[in-house]
C-alpha cells in the first residue's frame, strides 16, 4: 500500500509541489519503505497468497471509495468515512487499553468422540429424547 501511494503520486504532474505539502501523515503512510528493498521483496513474497488477498482487499476498497467519490453524494461519503473513523476509534482504544473485544462466537454442534465411533446413535437417540 505505501509503495502504491509513493508511487501513485509521484507520478502525478506536478509531484514536487505536492510532495512539498505533504507532511507527518504521508511520511508515516509510505514509511514501510524505509526498509532494505530485498528484505521488502522477502516479505511480500513470503506468504504470495495472503499478501495477494491483503491486496485484493485493499483494491476493492480503494474502488468502493472511488465509486463514492464520483457519484458525488456527499451524504453517503461522510457516512462510509464516518463508520471508519468510529471503527479505527474503537481500534486505537482498545489497543491503548490492552482490552481486546471478541466477535461473539457461534457454538458448534461437535460430535463427541462417542457419537463418532457409534456412528451418530447417540446423536439419534438425543435428537429423539428433545
Amino acid at each position: 500500500a505505501a509503495a502504491a501511494l509513493y508511487r501513485s503520486i509521484s507520478k502525478t504532474p506536478g509531484w514536487r509541489d505536492i510532495l512539498r505539502f505533504a507532511d507527518l501523515p504521508f511520511a508515516v503512510g509510505t514509511m514501510p519503505l524505509d526498509v532494505d528493498p530485498q528484505d521488502l521483496t522477502y516479505h511480500l513474497l513470503l506468504d504470495r497468497q495472503s499478501t495477494l488477498r491483503w491486496l485484493d482487499g485493499l483494491s476493492t476498497e480503494l474502488a468502493t471509495m472511488r465509486r463514492l467519490i464520483d457519484a458525488g453524494d456527499e451524504e453517503v461519503l461522510t457516512a462510509y468515512l464516518t463508520e471508519l473513523l468510529v471503527s479505527r476509534g474503537r481500534w486505537l482504544k482498545e489497543r491503548s487499553d490492552n482490552d481486546w473485544t471478541e466477535d461473539k462466537q457461534t457454538e458448534l454442534d461437535v460430535p463427541t468422540l462417542g457419537e463418532h465411533f457409534l456412528g451418530g446413535l447417540a446423536r439419534r437417540r438425543k435428537d429423539n429424547e428433545q
